[in-house]
């Protein structure tokens, strides 16, 4: 079955680490994917832009309004997300624990709809 560990933190919060704290965070994450892809479970990870480059589409009646964004009034937003094919959740959740968690946390969830796969 398919599942997504979706990544959620302070947008920007990452490029003010010190660049010792960057790499270390990013071994973690390429770490996971080297293991996932050896595995054969890894089915793709993406890091989204920042917040401010999102559109928003709403329906207006008959009409659909395109709007810059942000649109969430919080500090936290999703900042990506890993594909990953598991048996179980529980091997989905052993694959997010791997990841750093002292800036950013997770959430796994399955997936119900991934056309192609």
């Amino acid at each position: 079955m398919l599942y997504t560990i979706l990544i959620y933190g302070e947008s920007g919060l990452y490029d003010r680490l010190p660049a010792s704290e960057q790499d270390a965070h990013m071994k973690a994450h390429k770490d996971l994917q080297d293991k996932l892809m050896a595995d054969g479970t890894y089915r793709g990870a993406v890091r989204l832009m920042g917040p401010s480059t999102a559109m928003k589409l709403e329906a207006q009646g008959d009409n659909i309004a395109v709007l810059d964004g942000p649109f969430a009034e919080t500090k936290e937003h999703l900042l990506g997300f890993y594909l990953v094919e598991c048996e179980s959740m529980e091997g989905a959740v052993a694959a997010a624990r791997a990841l750093p968690q002292s800036i950013s946390h997770y959430e796994v969830r399955p997936v119900g709809w991934a056309g192609g796969f």
